[in-house]
């Protein structure tokens, strides 16, 4: 310990320089690390103290919990106190036994079978006794051991805590906590990373600002409408599965209770079956009894002399009618809790009902559910075709804003939709749990009725008893009637292997209201599911409305950009217009040639507002075509070939505006004309729509090479004017340099536009591969979620392994527990024939025993109910008052365990005297008193094998074990 605590001050010695220098924080680190460390340790330290508190109150439950050094050593112990009892009593016995062990060998050769079981029982007890006392001793030692680290663990962390007050100290923070300085140290961390962090995102952002002024917006929106559009469907597939599954699980559940019910009504028929016996058996008992009055007539008049003989026939006789009488209350009962059988199954085949009117909703709620699957499958199959569309008109989609506004509505109504559905969702979710809590309400009924079930079972059992022994009495009163006693007997035997049957009917009926509590807990557990999933469901919808904002935007920026570049140009033809202003004035050879050049700007003007025409011609013709795409569904191919032909159109269209493709148009066109013609007849109206829009084309072009002549004798004349033009002034020249400027100024436009339309296409492949990548993606996320679906089957499965294993672990428990509780009543029944030969003080503290620990039993098997009513309710109020009901029974507990130690002291005091008296007497009766010494030591060393079996048994039992 010395050894560490220097080297932790020289390690913060060392260190006391770089705590406030940004780059050298390793002190901080280890700090932070050896207090992780500790605190780790302490909690372990704590679990440990914990279990060794929990391990204390069971071996002595009113032991003070906070244990302290005083107690160590000490004779506080209640166990240590009634150890050295047990050992004072012992010692008295031996020695007891030992000075009458001889006499009582030479007298008795041949012992009782009791005197043998209470030596046994003795030997036996000496044994526990060795055992426990190891047990203590071995108990006390870790005790004391774990308290002595915990003390060591307790000064180190003193220690620690003290380094850290000094070097805080030390630094001038004097002021400030260990706990405060530690926080300081992560806040400063998390404050160099939240900085790296931002300036990691700002460049980011940075990136992805050009990257989102270089992009189409058209292509984004469509990309992310189809990738909420096929999550949307995954996750209706998914739905779809899991209802599918419920579906199933139910069907199966109903097909389980009918087989139950069938079972049941099987079980009735036998039922019914052994009461006719039984009907039988009594009708044979009135005949046998009818019989038997008869003979007893006989006797009457044959015996008239043997009065007294007759009086005790009489009497047996009225004794076996009252066994008869009570034969027949026990039918009765039977009969009743037939009846009650009867009850239970009629309600299960009702509960069977409400189930399958409960199914009948679910696949109603099902249908509804693939219609919406249907909807938007069809949905989906329509953006699918619109993306292809996209993506072959992306060279368009600057220009198609108002389409993208279109979409964006499109997408707000889509997401309303999403909305409305996880709304219904909610309202579904509510009704399941409505559902659920009838039936919880339901299982709590049978629950109940469980119960009451079990009591009158119980008392069945007393009844059969106290018959039983009532007949025993009869068999030992009179020979005369075995036959007919061992006939009833035989009928009895048959009542309790009835009651045995309804038994483990019962219990069956306890399997299944836990078999149905189990499904109430998985339908909860697929309710949670549900309700995980719409709140996915929210947050998507949550990250959805963000992009569209983002996107919303991002098309803002991309308008004010392109309202930007107009200006731009507008300001350069200002500019091209001033200085052919200047040129006017000076020179007016000029004018015929800007007269030339103003009528081709008007051309151009005119070729620009005919290809704005043709492009909303042609947005036209894409709506057209969307609303066509729906009906040729089956003509999927022949799609195919116009899709081919109308790209091979627009390519004619896009290169109207070349010139250098002049000679090969007609060829083009042919070629086209001549596709158009194989195609069927159904689409000669398209075919006519298309000839019209290529004639327009050519016109087009003629006009074009029209203005291309004229353009030619314009250059011609501009020729022509340049060599006048040479002659002139050097402000000429000036004025020619800068329209040559302008000119490069307007190519180098031109290249920066093409050069951006290559940009553009690089972009939109790199996009198209990061679709396929994301597609991929999605993929390894179904196998993913198929993976973890396959290991939650499993868990499953083993989970169920460990139910069943649990369960067959509780019956063997309850039947070991069964056959301690025969093998106490047996010692009881053994100690109340034994006692009833003794003294009237002893016998009346003896019955005070009896009674002191019957209370003690029933306040147990009631802390037993509670605790197991704690462990499956839910409700906090109902915890607090269950555990107060248990703190109660402790209470009572200890109260019954202090009075049975008051009375077996009063036991004992009372053996003492009679010892003594029977010693002082004469010693005539030496023989006498020997044998009552000795009946008085195997007494003694019953009555406290009897006493100290239950008080072992009660101390530091839990409920819970």
């Amino acid at each position: 310990m010395e050894a560490e605590r220097k080297r932790f001050q020289s390690n913060e010695s060392s260190d006391e320089p770089q705590i406030y220098t940004p780059d050298h924080s390793e002190l901080l680190l280890q700090l932070q690390e050896k207090i992780k460390s500790q605190a780790i340790r302490l909690r372990s330290l704590e679990q440990y103290k914990e279990l060794c508190e929990a391990r204390i109150t069971e071996i002595i439950p009113g032991h003070p919990l906070p244990i302290e050094p005083d107690m160590l050593g000490t004779s506080s112990n209640p166990l240590s106190k009634q150890l050295e009892d047990a050992n004072l009593k012992i010692s008295l016995l031996q020695d007891q036994l030992s000075q009458f062990n001889a006499r009582f060998r030479a007298e008795s050769k041949k012992p009782d079978s009791q005197n043998e079981n209470l030596e046994d029982l003795y030997v036996d007890l000496r044994h526990k006794f060795l055992d426990l006392s190891k047990e203590k001793a071995l108990l006390e030692e870790s005790l004391r051991a774990e308290i002595l680290a915990s003390e060591e663990q307790k000064v180190y962390i003193e220690v620690l805590k003290e380094t850290l007050e000094n070097h805080i100290e030390k630094l001038g923070l004097s002021g400030v906590g260990a706990d405060a300085f530690t926080q300081y140290a992560k806040e400063k961390e998390q404050s160099d990373e939240n900085r790296r962090r931002s300036a990691k995102m700002q460049h980011t952002l940075k990136d992805q600002e050009v990257r989102i002024n270089k992009l189409a917006e058209g292509l984004e929106q469509k990309s992310a409408l189809c990738k909420e559009l096929e999550y949307v469907r995954d996750e209706l597939k998914k739905q779809l599965s899991t209802a599918t599954s419920a579906l199933q699980y139910n069907d199966n559940e109903i097909h389980r209770l009918e087989a139950e019910n069938s079972e049941l009504s099987k079980n009735l028929e036998e039922a019914t079956y052994k009461l006719n016996i039984l009907t039988q058996d009594l009708e044979n008992a009135q005949n046998s009894h009818t019989d038997l009055h008869e003979e007893h007539s006989k006797l009457k008049e044959n015996l008239d002399q043997e009065k007294g003989h007759k009086e005790k026939f009489e009497k047996e006789l009225e004794s076996s009618r009252s066994e008869h009488a009570r034969n027949e209350r026990s039918l009765r009962e039977v009969q009743q809790s037939f009846n009650n059988l009867r009850a239970r199954i009629e309600e299960k085949e009702n509960e069977i009902t409400i189930i399958k009117e409960d199914l009948q909703r679910e696949t109603v709620q099902k249908q509804s559910i693939e219609r919406e699957c249907e909807a938007l499958n069809e949905k989906v199959n329509l953006t699918e075709g619109k993306l292809d569309e996209t993506e072959k008109t992306l060279e368009q989609s600057r220009k198609r804003e108002a389409q993208t506004s279109i979409n964006l509505s499109q997408i707000q109504s889509q997401l309303n939709q999403a909305q409305i559905s996880l709304t219904s969702l909610e309202t579904e979710n509510k009704e399941l749990q409505k559902t659920l809590e009838n039936k919880t309400f339901d299982y709590e009924e049978l629950k109940i009725r469980n119960e009451s079930n079990l009591k009158q079972i119980d008392e069945l059992r007393f009844e059969i008893e106290k018959m039983w022994n009532e007949k025993q009495e009869t068999y030992q009163r009179d020979q005369s009637q075995v036959k007919e006693i061992n006939g009833l007997y035989a009928r009895l035997n048959e009542n309790q292997k009835n009651s045995e049957i309804m038994q483990n009917e019962i219990e069956n009926l306890n399997n299944e209201i836990l078999n149905l509590r189990d499904e109430i807990e998985k339908y909860k557990s697929s309710l949670l599911i549900a309700s995980e999933k719409r709140d996915n469901y929210a947050s998507e919808l949550r990250s959805l409305e963000s992009c569209l904002s983002q996107e919303r935007t991002n098309h803002q920026y991309s308008q004010n950009e392109n309202t930007s570049m107009k200006l731009q140009i507008e300001e350069i033809t200002k500019d091209l217009a001033i200085q052919k202003h200047q040129l006017k004035e000076k020179d007016e050879h000029l004018k015929e040639s800007e007269i030339t050049i103003n009528s081709f700007n008007d051309i151009v003007k005119r070729l620009r507002e005919e290809i704005d025409g043709e492009r909303n011609e042609r947005r036209k013709i894409t709506e057209a075509y969307d609303r066509l795409s729906s009906d040729f569904d089956k003509l999927k191919d022949e799609k195919n070939n116009l899709e081919i032909q109308i790209e091979e159109c627009c390519k004619i269209g896009g290169d109207l505006v070349d010139n250098s493709k002049e000679l090969n148009l007609t060829s083009v066109l042919a070629e086209f004309l001549a596709s158009w013609d194989q195609l069927p007849a159904e689409l000669n109206s398209v075919q006519r729509w298309m000839q019209l829009v290529i004639e327009e084309i050519l016109q087009k072009f003629e006009k074009n090479l029209q203005l291309s002549r004229e353009n030619e004798q314009a250059k011609s004349q501009i020729n022509s004017l340049q060599r006048y033009i040479e002659e002139h002034n050097r402000e000429e020249n000036l004025l020619r340099s800068k329209e040559e400027m302008l000119k490069n100024s307007l190519d180098d436009l031109y290249s920066q536009n093409i050069q951006v339309k290559e940009n553009l296409h690089t972009e939109i492949a790199a996009l198209h591969r990061e679709i396929i990548g994301l597609r991929s993606n999605i993929q390894n996320l179904h196998e993913d979620n198929e993976k973890l679906n396959d290991e939650i089957r499993k868990i499953l499965q083993e989970n169920q392994s460990i139910k069943s294993l649990s369960e067959s672990k509780k019956e063997s428990l309850e039947r070991k527990i069964s056959l301690i509780v025969k093998q106490k009543r047996d010692l009881e029944d053994m100690m109340t024939k034994f006692w009833r030969s003794k003294a009237i003080d002893s016998k009346r503290i003896f019955d005070e025993i009896m009674r002191i620990r019957a209370e003690a039993e029933r306040c147990e098997s009631e802390k037993w109910r509670l605790s197991e009513q704690l462990d499956q309710n839910v409700d906090l109020n109902t915890k607090d008052s269950i555990k107060r009901q248990i703190g109660k029974c402790d209470d009572q507990y200890l109260d019954f365990k202090k009075r049975l130690y008051s009375l077996e002291n009063e036991l004992i005091e009372n053996e003492m005297k009679e010892s003594r008296k029977k010693l002082i007497g004469d010693t005539r009766n030496y023989s006498l008193i020997n044998e009552s010494g000795d009946g008085m030591t195997r007494e003694s060393l019953s009555r406290s094998a009897y006493f100290e079996s239950p008080r072992n048994s009660y101390v530091g039992r839990n409920p819970r074990q």
